[in-house]
């Protein structure tokens, strides 16, 4: 199974402090079965920094919202098919992707999966 191999090499580039705040889950959208993972930024909030965050002054700033990925082999090829985004922007049942998020899908070749796996460690190492 390609999402697998996938996961596997996610496993193996990920830094170990992305990885601490991930969770993987399964993904299911009709033929497209494969894995969704979920990663939040971990945000330490002190009582310093709790206005920061939380404050209603116009100088608060908004935590950093969760990410998510899913991805599959694509239902209509042998290649393979990535969603990604905010974890709002998801279904909870299956992990499925909005109408948005389907839009901006990237697609892969179905031995490319070592560029796969970058675009993901990628993704989730950027702040927005």
């Amino acid at each position: 199974m390609i999402a697998k191999k996938v996961l596997a090499q996610i496993n193996k580039k990920i830094s170990k402090t992305v990885a601490h705040n991930c969770v993987v889950e399964a993904y299911a959208n009709g033929r497209e079965h494969g894995y969704s993972l979920y990663y939040w930024k971990d945000v330490a909030v002190s009582r310093a920094n709790f206005r920061k965050f939380f404050g209603n002054g116009k100088n608060s700033v908004p935590l950093p919202l969760p990410k998510r990925v899913s991805f599959s082999e694509n239902r209509n090829s042998d290649d393979i098919v990535l969603y990604f985004g905010k974890d709002c922007e998801f279904s909870m049942q299956g992990n499925v992707p909005s109408e948005k998020i389907y839009h901006q899908a990237k697609y892969f070749r179905y031995d490319k999966i070592d560029e796969v796996a970058q675009f993901v460690v990628d993704f989730f190492a950027k702040e927005k």
